[in-house]
């Protein structure tokens, strides 16, 4: 699968910062994945699985976590790189790196569910927080939420309406059937609005 690459600017509370972002070419939507660097930064290898990772049908992006000790380092695996990599991971402060993470989070749209924080690991989710172990895959988020207890419940519902509330909204119900091709229902409210109109000495022409 063709993809396509670019470097790009994320908004984040304390500013912009940079990522690598590789996808399908097209402008589809498609499910998204981040990729998370390690101490080495956003070098050839996590580049590298972030375009592996598209050729599967992926939005992927590799943010720049190292951004305000580092910004665009790439460092090698091995002892100067682990060196160099682990004095900048203690130079941040994990609060800075846990609003990075709501940054991204704030632009997912379509999610059964997003884990943020040290503190939130996804068991919280599968047991007590909430929703369940069973989320959407496949980009099934568009349109479907997880699996929850609400699944479960039956609604019934009861409608009543006034005449007046009748006559307010039969224009809408009649052109909703109408585009649907049902004309009886279409009829079902044109014959009680006119009948109403006729008891209040109007006309229904």
């Amino acid at each position: 699968m063709a993809i396509e690459t670019e470097r790009v600017q994320i908004p984040g509370d304390a500013g912009a910062f940079g990522g690598y972002l590789a996808r399908p070419e097209g402008d589809e939507a498609l499910p998204a994945v981040i990729v998370y660097m390690e101490i080495f930064g956003v070098n050839s290898h996590i580049r590298d699985v972030t375009e592996r990772v598209a050729a599967e049908g992926y939005v992927a992006i590799a943010p720049d976590y190292f951004h305000r000790t580092g910004p665009g380092v790439e460092l090698g695996y091995d002892d100067a790189g682990m060196a160099e990599g682990m004095k900048l991971l203690g130079a941040l402060q994990a609060s800075e790196m846990v609003a990075d993470a709501e940054a991204l989070a704030d632009r997912v749209r379509h999610a059964g569910a997003v884990f943020c924080g040290p503190w939130s690991p996804a068991s919280l989710g599968d047991y007590v927080a909430g929703p369940s172990h069973v989320l959407p895959t496949a980009g099934t988020a568009r349109f479907s939420g997880a699996l929850t207890v609400t699944d479960f419940t039956k609604e019934v519902h009861v409608v009543t309406a006034d005449r007046r509330a009748l006559q307010r909204l039969a224009p809408h119900v009649a052109a909703l059937a109408d585009a649907e091709g049902l004309d009886a229902h279409a009829e079902s409210v044109r014959i009680r609005t006119g009948a109403a109109l006729r008891d209040a000495g109007g006309t229904d022409d």
